[in-house]
């Protein structure tokens, strides 16, 4: 190879590449956030889902139905609430608060809403669904904080909270993989600034959203099939006690937080606990199975959790009740092991259950009659 063909080949690659690479500046300059302040920047980055349609393939969850429809509308809310100042509750949580893998119509508040229509004998009320999968009480703070001040006449009697899960394991600090940002990861780091700022990352992700919502995408769950040899611990970790002390006092702090947020927005909070089916009683006294979660690269069983998410609910209730708010103890009705599809999540026949315990309660305390 002679040096004049490599001089050749270097020059029409800096050819090509400087005006590509201004191209690429201008764009970005133009069509990115690296000038002006787009307010649905920060709140997108709580992995919030807006303006898509999936179907997801649900046969290996053991649904009747194959398939479900997933819709989150331009809000990045879920629910059929057409006008949202009509929106009496919203309900913020984690996954089985989203139930990406529940059909529209059949989420539980979908099915409380038909319920509470009929109580009223009107069509005008609704639920908005708030939940965004992977969300503890950190995520719920910055979703108070940078995603429902953009929601145009959003303006709940009640916001109910269906927490609890996504914080007993243990969770001292936010996950980055599913919360969302705090104030100072989301002010650094080049990896962060080009995710929030450029137009080119965006509009890869939103090719890749337009493929995904062609398709049929997999759901990311897994049906459990439990039975009683999967649960095989009968007693917590040692030394979990005070594990679960720290965790749920930081619950506390968050969960006050929220709930000055909710205040401060003119509404009251129902808060809502959350069933599992990490442990369980077959008629021999509660048993856990043997990895629930981890901790600092320590397994901790299904009872460890049990009794974090109860001191959690304790919590809960004594914090939201002092707010002026309620509390409901869903976790203490009697759920069936089979209306969960893996440890968390339910089945869409479960979703019933859920709406009609949760509905059962709203009229016994007075807020739908």
């Amino acid at each position: 190879m002679s040096m004049s063909w490599i001089k050749k080949s270097l020059f029409l690659l800096i050819g090509w590449a400087l005006p590509l690479t201004v191209i690429l500046i201008a764009f970005e300059l133009i069509f990115g956030t690296w000038l002006r302040n787009d307010p649905w920047t920060a709140a997108e980055s709580l992995n919030i889902i807006r303006n898509r349609t999936i179907l997801y393939d649900v046969k290996d969850l053991g649904y009747q139905d194959k398939a479900v429809v997933y819709t989150r509308d331009r809000f990045g809310l879920r629910g059929s609430c057409q006008d949202l100042t009509s929106a009496k509750i919203v309900t913020v949580g984690g996954s089985t608060t989203d139930e990406r893998y529940i059909s529209e119509g059949q989420t539980w508040q979908d099915v409380l809403q038909e319920k509470i229509r009929s109580k009223l004998h009107s069509d005008s009320f609704c639920i908005a669904n708030a939940g965004v999968d992977g969300h503890s009480t950190f995520g719920h703070i910055q979703s108070f904080r940078y995603w429902f001040p953009l929601i145009d006449g959003l303006k709940p009697d009640y916001y109910l909270l269906y927490v609890g899960l996504n914080d007993a394991g243990f969770r001292f600090e936010q996950n980055r993989s599913y919360d969302s940002r705090d104030d100072t990861s989301m002010s650094g780091g080049f990896k962060e600034s080009i995710r929030r700022n450029s137009a080119i990352y965006r509009l890869v992700k939103l090719g890749q959203s337009q493929l995904e919502t062609r398709k049929t995408a997999y759901a990311g769950h897994n049906k459990v099939v439990k039975s009683r040899e999967l649960y095989k611990s009968n007693r917590t970790t040692d030394g979990v006690e005070e594990l679960i002390q720290e965790n749920t006092k930081r619950f506390e702090d968050r969960l006050r937080i929220i709930l000055h947020q909710i205040e401060d927005r003119g509404a009251k909070v129902i808060c809502v606990s959350q069933p599992n089916t990490l442990a369980w009683d077959f008629g021999d006294g509660p048993r856990g199975i043997e990895s629930a979660f981890e901790y600092k690269g320590k397994k901790y069983n299904g009872l460890d959790f049990r009794a974090s998410i109860l001191s959690i609910n304790r919590s809960m209730e004594t914090l939201c009740k002092k707010s002026g708010g309620y509390y409901i103890d869903l976790a203490s009705e009697p759920f069936a092991i089979d209306d969960f599809y893996d440890f968390t999540h339910m089945t869409p026949d479960a979703e019933k259950k859920v709406a009609e315990y949760l509905f059962r309660n709203l009229v016994s305390l007075g807020l739908v009659q």
